[in-house]
């Protein structure tokens, strides 16, 4: 992968998830009008102790997404928290322990442009509005939350970054083609770019100065992004499904490895202790029961991982394995070498579109 660099520009826009906006739109288009709550919504339970290891699970509901706090000590909700309109992800600022979420709204007048900045321990919520519509997609590094809009302009698809502590706008971008892929990892950015011929490529953007180098993908169709032992990972397809590990300064490809026994190409993973679980759930059909256990250094093949229920969110805890099962709308806590449930929390919906989970607090991981 032959790497080039060059400074990022000031305006900007983007959304990557476009998939899940579409799930969202078939759903929800009986979705209420746009409503404009300001702090705390429908926050159910008394302040959490900042010790205590929380689970953040994203549900999309009707017109409005709620975050439900379950705390991983216990293994209950402890907090319901409602947002001002549809979220479509959810990333942890590290350095605040707030959650921030890409408020995308719904379709036509339900469309939203803002981040919530959300304190789940005291239930209390925060918007920044955005200077682009639709943002899809969030990640965070360096205290900045970085948002992609759906968004393209002649530059390509627009981005914000957010001064999380200051909840401010620090600053917009622009990264080359449609929106892609968009996540973060080692100490950086991450999306999936394509340019006017069609060529694919991995762009690094730097959370300090926002440089961006810019890294061929060749014949590999992206379909997600992760990391593992301080790499970032692409996975998705090469005429069948497979993973690639980079090196996050010149882009050379580190490791790759094909993803056998999923029905679809790998879309999602997560690093568990030296683990890295895959998994391929998109929204389409068949959705799969299985994730796949590599090992994340050499991902090297480590055999399934059955779950009980469809696996459509995943993140890390402790040496243990957050599932959201998108079915029955439960949180399971797996313990990833055995297979085995530890505890099943209800998150108080069922048939989830989508959804998403992160985790604050100690031992967090994902």
């Amino acid at each position: 992968m032959p790497a080039s660099a060059d400074p990022l520009g000031v305006p900007m826009r983007g959304t990557a998830r476009w998939w899940l906006f579409v799930f969202v739109v078939a759903v929800l288009t009986a979705a209420l009008g746009t409503v404009g709550w300001i702090g705390t919504r429908e926050s159910r339970g008394a302040p959490v102790t900042a010790s205590r290891p929380l689970a953040v699970v994203l549900l999309p509901d009707v017109g409005r997404s709620t975050l439900v706090v379950v705390d991983l000590l216990a293994g209950t909700v402890v907090r319901r928290i409602g947002l001002r309109s549809t979220a479509t992800d959810i990333a942890v600022d590290a350095s605040s322990g707030l959650v921030v979420g890409a408020q995308s709204g719904g379709f036509g007048p339900d469309v939203d442009r803002a981040a919530s900045l959300t304190d789940v321990r005291a239930g209390t919520v925060r918007y920044v509005e955005l200077p682009s519509y639709d943002p899809g997609d969030v990640a965070c590094a360096a205290g900045r939350a970085f948002l992609l809009h759906s968004t393209v302009e002649a530059s390509g698809a627009v981005f914000s970054v957010v001064d999380v502590a200051g909840a401010r706008v620090a600053a917009t971008g622009n990264v080359p083609g449609p929106p892609g892929l968009w996540t973060s990892g080692a100490g950086a950015v991450w999306a999936t770019c394509e340019d006017t011929f069609g060529e694919r490529s991995l762009c690094r953007l730097d959370p300090g100065t926002f440089a961006r180098s810019t890294f061929r993908l060749g014949t590999v169709r992206p379909m997600g992004l992760a990391e593992a032992d301080g790499r970032p990972l692409v996975l998705g397809s090469d005429g069948t499904g497979t993973v690639v590990a980079v090196d996050p300064e010149d882009g050379a490809v580190e490791a790759s490895a094909p993803v056998i026994g999923l029905l679809q190409a790998p879309r999602r993973a997560v690093q568990v202790g030296r683990s890295l679980v895959v998994g391929d759930w998109s929204g389409d059909e068949p959705e799969g029961r299985a994730l796949r256990r590599l090992d994340a250094g050499t991902l090297r093949d480590l055999g399934p991982l059955r779950v009980d229920g469809v696996p459509c969110a995943l993140a890390a805890w402790d040496g243990r394995l957050l599932v959201v099962d998108r079915e029955r709308g439960r949180l399971l806590v797996i313990d990833p070498e055995s297979g085995r449930a530890r505890s099943v929390i209800e998150l108080g919906e069922s048939g989830l579109v989508f959804s998403d989970v992160v985790v604050v607090g100690a031992g967090e991981e994902g």
